[in-house]
């Protein structure tokens, strides 16, 4: 066990996989990066803004710190089941992370756009820009835009981290490996021309020195 970094709960290694399932992965990997800074940025705002005296706020530390907990634990079981998943091509493990992914970018989103007890989503600005307390304002109204962007993000992420893991279940590597060698057969065939025409060329050139 390697991952996360000192709790050494799981297995993970990137550099095991092939380049399909690496790359498969590797979004699985980021969506829980954008989770965890989630929850992290909003534990830092929840301490500031407690530490400052806003009124309400000192409770948002317990929350925060909750939600760092729940959140990290369910992002790593999700990452192992996406990782071991795909490693393994287990379709079960693989559906198991699809049914976790699809409820964690659902609460993603709705945390991008709340202003629900401790989260600062999208609509908090408003609520700070009424708010009565003047001196946290700036660094209240910069962490809303921080947070809400990782969470905007993360979603996003979280999306594709879906779309690759049901293909890689439903298509196997050869879904992507198709792509690849579609796009490597328009790159050949733009170039072609250009290889025949030169070739033609150099034919004459040749042909022309003969004479």
């Amino acid at each position: 066990f390697n991952f996360p970094p000192y709790l050494r709960i799981i297995h993970f290694d990137l550099d095991e996989l092939d380049a399909v399932p690496r790359l498969v992965v590797r979004w699985c990997y980021w969506s829980f990066k954008a989770l965890v800074l989630g929850v992290c940025l909003n534990l830092l705002t929840s301490i500031v803004l407690a530490s400052l005296g806003v009124p309400g706020t000192g409770v948002h530390v317990a929350y925060s710190l909750f939600n760092v907990i729940i959140g990290s634990g369910l992002g790593v079981y999700c990452l192992h089941a996406g990782y071991k998943g795909v490693a393994t091509s287990d379709s079960p493990l693989m559906r198991r992370f699809v049914g976790l992914q699809a409820i964690l970018a659902l609460l993603m989103f709705l945390f991008s756009l709340l202003p629900v007890v401790n989260w600062n989503g999208w609509l908090r600005i408003a609520d700070v820009i009424r708010a009565p307390v003047v001196e946290p304002w700036v660094f209240w109204l910069v962490m809303i835009i921080l947070e809400s962007l990782v969470w905007t993000c993360g979603y996003g992420i979280a999306g594709s981290a879906l779309y690759h893991v049901i293909t890689y279940d439903t298509s196997g590597p050869m879904a992507f490996s198709a792509r690849a060698s579609q796009a490597m057969n328009k790159v050949t065939g733009a170039t072609k021309p250009k290889s025949v025409a030169a070739g033609a060329v150099a034919s004459a050139s040749i042909a022309l020195t003969k004479i």
